[in-house]
């Protein structure tokens, strides 16, 4: 991401209600939370690591977590405040373009992936994340939409694993 995506982004969420609290301990500022968390889904196997990222930007697990979870919530109010699912004429016309492609009925598209994070196996070092070992931790991060024009008509984002 380039900085001036990150700027646009953070200008989109930096009034989100999830960055503010009312105690005498002040949350992270959103900014520092928004670099953190997209540091942390725009890496994979190694550099991933849950101890790189605490030595990276100076905070704890628990923040690394709570940063991650405040920027997916703010981001999805953000999408469903900002995006639009089309009316249906605009749908039909969708629709019929898919289907000249050759997927009659369709009006969008799924994008996903699946964030795997690796996780401390006791004194054994770190291990990759299996159906076996539980304290593996990991991500599935989906988003549909559909564009026209090139312009992005909805969007939902759905978030498993925390």
């Amino acid at each position: 991401m380039d900085k001036q995506t990150f700027w646009h982004l953070f200008s989109l969420l930096e009034d989100h209600p999830i960055f503010i609290n009312n105690s005498n301990c002040p949350q992270t500022p959103a900014v520092v939370q928004l670099a953190v968390a997209l540091d942390r889904l725009g890496h994979e196997g190694n550099g991933a690591c849950i101890d790189r990222s605490m030595e990276l930007w100076g905070v704890s697990h628990g923040s690394l977590v709570n940063f991650t979870r405040r920027v997916l919530i703010a981001l999805e109010d953000v999408l469903r405040r900002e995006l639009e699912w089309p009316r249906a004429p605009e749908r039909h016309r969708i629709s019929e373009a898919f289907a000249n492609k050759g997927f009659p009925g369709y009006v969008g598209l799924i994008d996903g992936t699946l964030d795997e994070w690796t996780s401390a196996d006791g004194i054994d070092g770190y291990t990759a994340p299996s159906p076996d070992n539980p304290r593996a931790s990991g991500m599935d991060v989906s988003v549909s939409g559909t564009a026209i024009r090139n312009r992005v008509m909805e969007t939902a984002l759905h978030q498993e694993g925390f």
